[in-house]
């Protein structure tokens, strides 16, 4: 009786004992897909009935993962082609859990067998995964052709090159023409794969070992005319990869829209590469010494950028050292890191929206920060300063900032510009294990009366000095504030006494205190019930505020009723042991 028979045996048959036993098969069988992910031979092995529901679905059979160590695996991925009939498309993954082999010919034989089995299903193929040794892709792909006019995805990862084939490996699929767009992923090619002309590869995400020169990932470029994203990176952060320097004809890639590259220390191939669609670039980890003068020019021709990444590692530039102009009028995204002074001071962006500085000059940025007269969101991290005989950096902020996220070190910038458009204010220290609290309530107070009480609504603030009482002069200048988030700060009892006046805060709706080891829980819960009181009472328009609070470990001990109505009443309350 082979599965259809048994199924409809089986739904005849009255349902008895436990509801998932009384259920109709049919029912049964459109559950499994939406169940945890479980391996359908897992499903098959509970009883009759589930056998027959499991065996009826053939999308359940339509995942098949083998293992190369395994030498049934060619037994597996037959029983999962039969049951997943005619024209159910196909998710392919291969991959070999152990580098332990032992015979070759028993390998290369069991290989041989899973390639022949799955070539038989080549026209139903959605996704490829292919994760071995060149080896044993070298047995594989010379066993397994075929046409696949529904593949979307290859990912080819040969994570040992120990022992390379002579010639290249060879990938015979043949997607018909004009078939969907291709996602292709290499891991460690030693060699160029010669792709064939029918392939619509679109997206392309390669990690190089060190025996692949610039030249051979140009050339393999090259075979991939309709390329829209490219993601490059080194194996392990190997600073030897791809710094052969040769002079190669320029590679235009003019479908380009995405381009990555990661931890390549030196970025040379972009002298190569002519990109005039590219929208988004990003490089990380590159070395800014051997990087910046690439970065400049590539940059510079690049008309149409609108998302640029660069997170290098610094360096100290010659004196002598110039650049020019380097205009990017259509950036509205920028996240810049370890950047020298004069790459800023050459940069400009007018049409910028957000941008993220992080461990760069003072001054230069600055300098590049005025000119873009779009800005609203910005986020600074780590800004070194001139020596203190050089002059006081003033009007640091664009005036239309509407989001501003600052840490430690440009705290003292907070004073020095009006920003009447501010609704989001996140000021942290970004060195936690550092236990001095910076303060902040003086240059809060001065940014507040230069911007004539900005519509400031969200404002979290971390590992800061609250208990001064220029903080509490802040709380009488944010009319419109209605979400505080204070985390790991010092804070003093005035501090609650002033937020219990609903005329301070009056449209305070949400408050998150965790952490903050001075906060007494009894003087947080008379703030939030004396506030709720009073805002209950007509004419006051004012709403309710809601808490969560996290205490420390080493708080002091809250009174039982105090923690009663931590629990039941406005509050989330939880230490960080009640935390986990």
């Amino acid at each position: 009786m082979d599965g259809a028979d048994n199924f409809a045996a089986l739904s005849e048959k009255p349902r008895s004992l436990s509801p998932a036993q009384r259920l109709p098969l049919i029912v049964l069988a459109e559950i499994f897909p939406l169940s945890v992910p479980t391996s359908p031979i897992t499903l098959s092995q509970v009883c009759r009935a589930w056998r027959a529901a499991s065996q009826w679905k053939a999308s359940l059979w339509a995942n098949i993962q083998v293992d190369l160590s395994n030498s049934r695996a060619a037994e597996k991925a037959l029983h999962f082609i039969s049951l997943s009939g005619q024209s159910v498309p196909l998710a392919i993954e291969i991959r070999r859990s152990s580098s332990m082999v032992i015979s070759d010919r028993r390998n290369q034989e069991s290989i041989m067998a899973l390639a022949v089995v799955l070539k038989m299903s080549a026209g139903r193929w959605r996704r490829f995964d292919f994760t071995s040794s060149a080896i044993d892709a070298t047995v594989f792909f010379a066993h397994c052709q075929g046409t696949t006019p529904l593949l979307q995805h290859l990912a080819v990862n040969l994570h040992s090159t120990a022992a390379l084939p002579e010639n290249a490996i060879n990938i015979p699929f043949s997607p018909l023409p004009n078939s969907a767009p291709l996602s292709l992923i290499l891991t460690e090619p030693n060699h160029v794969i010669p792709w064939p002309a029918s392939w619509s590869i679109c997206s392309f995400d390669i990690t190089i070992g060190y025996g692949l020169q610039t030249r051979d990932l140009v050339e393999i470029l090259r075979n991939l005319p309709m390329l829209e994203d490219l993601s490059v990176a080194a194996l392990k952060n190997d600073p030897r990869i791809l710094t052969e320097q040769t002079i190669l004809p320029p590679l235009l890639m003019d479908n380009l829209r995405l381009l990555k590259l990661r931890a390549i220390s030196n970025l040379y191939i972009l002298e190569t590469l002519r990109t005039p669609q590219l929208v988004t670039f990003s490089a990380q980890d590159f070395r800014w010494s051997d990087s910046v003068e690439y970065i400049a020019a590539f940059l510079g021709e690049s008309h149409l950028l609108r998302r640029i990444t660069l997170a290098g590692v610094p360096y100290k530039p010659q004196a002598s050292e110039t650049f020019p102009p380097i205009d990017l009028p259509t950036a509205t995204h920028l996240d810049i890191s370890r950047a020298p002074n004069i790459f800023l001071e050459a940069l400009s962006a007018p049409l910028a929206s957000q941008i993220v500085l992080s461990s760069v000059g003072v001054v230069p940025a600055r300098d590049f920060l005025s000119s873009c007269d779009n800005l609203t969101e910005l986020k600074l991290r780590i800004l070194s300063y001139p020596p203190k005989d050089a002059q006081f950096v003033s009007h640091f902020f664009p005036g239309q900032v509407t989001s501003l996220n600052i840490d430690h070190s440009a705290i003292k910038l907070l004073g020095t510009t009006a920003l009447s458009g501010l609704r989001s204010l996140t000021v942290l220290k970004t060195r936690s294990k550092d236990r001095t609290y910076p303060q902040i309530g003086s240059v809060l107070g001065d940014c507040l009366e230069m911007s004539f009480s900005p519509p400031l609504r969200h404002m979290h603030l971390q590992q800061l000095n609250l208990s001064t009482g220029g903080f509490l002069y802040c709380l009488g200048q944010m009319n419109s504030m209605e979400e505080m988030e204070l985390v790991e700060c010092l804070t003093t009892s005035a501090i609650w006494t002033k937020m219990a006046d609903i005329t301070a805060l009056p449209r305070l709706r949400s408050l998150k205190v965790v952490e903050c080891s001075t906060t007494n829980p009894s003087d947080l819960l008379r703030m939030v019930r004396t506030r709720n009181a009073d805002a209950a009472v007509p004419p006051n328009a004012v709403a309710t505020l809601k808490v969560y609070v996290r205490f420390r470990e080493d708080a002091g001990d809250v009174a039982r009723d105090t923690l009663d109505e931590l629990k039941v009443g406005f509050f989330r309350y939880c230490t960080r042991k009640e935390r986990g």
